[in-house]
């Protein structure tokens, strides 16, 4: 987190999004704190990639972050990354939880 720190002295007072991630929720939830901690305003997720996940772990997990942390949630949704492909209707309940506050769809390639 010492890049973060270092980044945030020098943006002020700019909103920082710091992007997180890891294996498990335990590991996410401790770079959440240490981010936090290091001046993040809000934090960029996506869907832990380490084993096929059902719509309902993924709920749960994102549910989970967003009780714990203090800062806005935004979702990053890479399947090319992370293997795992959000519904419309998973992607509507992740939106309706607490602590959401957007969504990072990036564009995929079309064959």
């Amino acid at each position: 987190m010492q890049v973060v720190r270092q980044a945030k002295s020098h943006a002020g007072s700019v909103p920082m999004m710091v992007g997180i991630g890891a294996v498990g929720t335990d590991q996410v939830l401790r770079l959440a704190d240490d981010a936090q901690r290091a001046g993040a305003n809000a934090l960029l997720l996506p869907v832990m990639a380490y084993q096929p996940l059902s719509d309902e772990e993924i709920l749960t997990f994102y549910q989970t972050v967003c009780r714990h942390v203090s800062v806005p949630v935004c979702v990053y949704d890479n399947p090319v990354t992370t293997h795992i492909s959000l519904s419309d209707e998973l992607k509507s309940a992740i939106a309706a939880l607490p602590g959401i506050a957007s969504m990072k769809i990036p564009r995929t390639r079309q064959p």
